[in-house]
Order: C-alpha cells, then sequence, then structure tokens
C-alpha cells in the first residue's frame, strides 16, 4: 500500500485567497482527492471533476485504480496521480 500523505505533501501546494484550496503547482488547476476512484459513485465523482478543470489523486485499494487513471487522462487534460490504498489501514 502507498502513504497517501506522501502524495499530497511531495509534489501538490495549497493556496490560500478566498478560501484554501490545493492546487498543481506546474497547472495551478484545482486539485481534487477522491477515494473509491477505481469504479462506481467514486471514479463517476473523478469524472465530474476532470471534466470541471480539477488535477486529481485517485485512491483505491485495488489493482482497477491504475486502468481508472488512464482513462481520466485525455490530451491537454488533468493531471491524475493514482494511489492504491487502503484507507482503513492508514
Amino acid at each position: 500500500m502507498t502513504d497517501l500523505g506522501h502524495h499530497l505533501t511531495s509534489g501538490y501546494a495549497i493556496r490560500r485567497g478566498g478560501g484554501t484550496i490545493m492546487t498543481t503547482p506546474t497547472t495551478d488547476r484545482p486539485l481534487a482527492v477522491v477515494t473509491g476512484a477505481s469504479s462506481g459513485i467514486g471514479y463517476e465523482l473523478a469524472v465530474q471533476f476532470a471534466e470541471h478543470g480539477f488535477d486529481l489523486v485517485v485512491a483505491a485499494e485495488d489493482d482497477g485504480i491504475s486502468s481508472a487513471a488512464e482513462k481520466l487522462r485525455r490530451d491537454g487534460g488533468p493531471q491524475v496521480q493514482p494511489v492504491r490504498v487502503d484507507l482503513a489501514r492508514e
């Protein structure tokens, strides 16, 4: 399993303004972290964030997260970082 906190602190920045949001430093797009994103509601939520201009950290405990991340990527689209993690154990 992977440490989700490492992915959030090693490559992303927090910007303060009208609120606190996380952004991806290379694109300055907002960042969404979606758990359970390999299928079902979690995947559909990730699709919605991507369509609204968010970069993504997508997390799930199964191996399907890598293929889900590939589907979410598109030319000029969001940066997507898949993380295989069991949040019940973290």
